[in-house]
């Protein structure tokens, strides 16, 4: 501006710019509705009050408030140190509140102009998009789905598809989300009622490939079903029996063989839970024909185990190793190394209960091996316990045999004892002791178990050698025996009562130095056996 200019001049070109400024900035300034300028100057809820009650949309309004109020009354039950507590408020979620005044507003005015499928539709939409969202919001979309259902309820005019959808979705909420299992398999059951017979699909309302709602109402229950039979048979297993058995038909409406086969599995499980033997055997059969029809192998491979262990409580001693047989060749020809390691387990077992140790034992280690490949450790642990069980029965007899020489008179039975007591207080090894302890053979199982874990070696590789020592143990027990023979029979020795064979080993004290050539003979015996046990490394 120049200096030239008149002070009146001046005021006059400066209030012309500011007029100007001023019009430029109102005309910049956006055009606000008042519906927008309430939004800006209250809270955004009781803004949208006062829009749906302009608009006259009373139930819009009253639901909205209804949801408000609910949510309220869940935060105050739950208290402030639950986890619904830190969930988002509805209040303070301008999006959520948008969406749902715009699905209200669409559903009250289809209402007015009674188009009920467009009112149901409406919440349906609402509903599955908060339900199968985001967890903050599964209490709104319930509520949703629950409005869908009473409004559907009063409608006839599509044969009653939107109901049994809205059902059909609602119960498969609950199950899968909510995990309530008692009100999902009432409103599942409705759906499958009203759904019977029809080709309706749920598909444009999960946005996701679906069968017909009754298919899908059956697989939702079925799987309910089982989930309730889960919880109830460790303290009802009848009860279990008749739910299993109702899972059953549901797969078998939705010609879903593989879970039809699931539920006969778990029938069978409760049943022998129930003492139903007989019938539990009857379901594992049928089960493994199924999955055997079917070529699942795996599935197959737990069947027959499951069929096996019900024989063997039956006792079909015949049956059960026949279907041993069969699952050993099974997972063999399939390369299933953990079904392997089963097989040899349940076989091994098998021959244990029938007293024949000496088969079972290898067998064991062979599913220890099995199961230590795989790194199966609870596994492996239990069949370590078996093996080990099943190798000290092998030694039994021997250590009977230890114990009754324990009782034999003379200085021989004295240093048995005496290796006993030790065993005993502070567990030296009496076996290893000398060699003509055969107890001293037990000790294979766990050397081998020891050598197994620290190098990785084969166990069978070292048994093997444990064998070799273990029948050389055997040989010098027979020679010690043999130089022995004038002593009585360590059985007949083991009868007699503590002041008999006191009296028996003063007799024979006194008749080492009889000149007699009995006394002589026995003397010369005594001291044979004396030598062997002399030589005994201490």
């Amino acid at each position: 501006m120049s200096l030239s200019l008149s002070s009146v001049k001046r005021d006059k070109i400066i209030k012309e710019e500011r007029l100007k400024k001023r019009a430029r900035m109102r005309t910049d300034l956006p055009n606000l509705t008042k519906e927008e300028i309430r939004r800006y100057r209250m809270m955004l809820h009781q803004a949208l009050f006062c829009e749906l009650e302009e608009q006259n949309l009373p139930s819009s309004a009253a639901l909205l408030k209804q949801l408000i109020d609910y949510q309220k009354w869940l935060r105050k039950s739950h208290g402030p140190d639950s986890w619904f507590w830190a969930r988002p408020r509805l209040t303070h979620s301008p999006a959520i509140l948008n969406k749902l005044v715009d699905g209200f507003k669409k559903a009250e005015k289809a209402h007015y102009a009674r188009d009920i499928a467009m009112e149901c539709d409406s919440f349906l939409h609402l509903g599955v998009e908060f339900c199968f969202g985001s967890n903050d919001w599964w209490w709104l979309g319930e509520q949703l789905l629950v409005q869908s259902v009473n409004i559907s309820t009063k409608y006839h005019g599509d044969g009653q598809r939107r109901l049994a959808t809205s059902k059909y979705i609602l119960g498969k909420f609950l199950f899968e989300n909510q995990k309530e299992l008692e009100p999902a398999i009432v409103v599942l059951k409705e759906a499958r009622v009203l759904s019977s017979g029809h080709s309706w699909t749920a598909a444009k309302y999960l946005h996701c490939t679906q069968k017909t709602v009754f298919v899908e109402s059956c697989i939702v229950l079925h799987n309910a079903l089982m989930a309730q039979a889960k919880l109830v048979v460790s303290y009802d297993p009848e009860t279990a029996i008749t739910l299993c058995s109702k899972a059953r038909r549901r797969a078998y409406d939705a010609c879903d063989h593989e879970g039809e086969a699931k539920a006969l599995m778990f029938q069978g499980n409760c049943e022998l839970r129930a003492g139903l033997i007989n019938n539990a055997a009857e379901s594992f059969y049928k089960v493994l024909l199924m999955h055997t029809k079917a070529k699942r192998v795996e599935e197959t491979c737990e069947a027959r185990i499951s069929l096996i262990q019900a024989y063997l409580k039956l006792g079909n001693w015949k049956e059960s190793y026949y279907h041993l047989q069969q699952l050993l060749e099974f997972a063999q020809s399939h390369n299933m190394p953990y079904y392997i390691g089963q097989s040899y387990r349940y076989m091994g077992e098998y021959y244990l209960n029938h007293g024949n140790p000496d088969l079972a034992t290898p067998l064991l280690i062979k599913a220890l091996n099995a199961f230590h490949e795989i790194g199966d450790i609870n596994n492996r642990e239990q069949t370590k316990n078996f093996a080990a069980v099943s190798a000290g029965q092998e030694l039994m007899p021997k250590y009977i045999n230890f114990m009754l020489k324990c009782g034999q008179g003379g200085s021989v039975g004295w240093n048995y004892l005496q290796k006993l007591i030790r065993w005993k207080d502070t567990r030296d090894i009496a076996w290893s002791e000398s060699s003509a302890d055969m107890v001293r053979s037990s000790l294979s199982f766990e050397e081998a178990l020891r050598k197994t874990g620290e190098s990785g070696h084969d166990l069978n590789s070292v048994l093997e050698s444990e064998e070799q020592m273990l029948q050389k143990v055997m040989e010098e027990d027979t020679e010690l025996e043999t130089n022995g023979a004038n002593v009585k029979h360590f059985s007949q020795e083991f009868q007699l009562t503590e002041g008999e064979q006191n009296q028996k080993l003063s007799n024979a004290t006194s008749t080492e130095h009889s000149p007699d050539d009995g006394g002589s003979q026995k003397h010369e015996a005594t001291e044979n056996v004396n030598t062997e046990i002399a030589d005994t490394p201490q």
